[in-house]
């Protein structure tokens, strides 16, 4: 056992999920902000929080294939990969270069 004190958030048990009530599951999509706009890289939430993780999956999924984001101007088609328990990584061709955004599936934790 350690010597330093543990946290325990004001729900008792140490859960976050327990201390916080239920669960809030969001699917997020990252990607560039193109050329030299700032910031480089945007986060989107993509449709309403999801009860459950097996629903945000799905949605992000979902979101991984219909998501459109502001390039390619002229996409030619799209590969998508999973690339964990809860992302996937999308590439679009473009008519003259290739791009990419991320979809993860997130649980909120709350905000101070």
């Amino acid at each position: 056992m350690s010597d330093f004190p543990v946290y325990q958030p004001s729900g008792g048990s140490g859960d976050v999920q327990s201390a916080a009530g239920s669960s809030s599951w969001l699917v997020l999509v990252e990607y560039s902000n193109g050329g030299q706009a700032k910031p480089p890289t945007l986060i989107e939430q993509v449709g309403d929080a999801h009860a459950d993780v097996e629903s945000a999956i799905a949605a992000a999924r979902q979101a991984a294939s219909d998501f459109e984001p502001p390039d390619p101007f002229s996409p030619q088609g799209r590969r998508m990969f999973r690339t964990g328990d809860r992302e996937f990584l999308t590439i679009i061709d473009g008519a003259m270069s290739t791009f990419h955004f991320i979809t993860r599936v997130a649980e909120e934790l709350g905000s101070s």
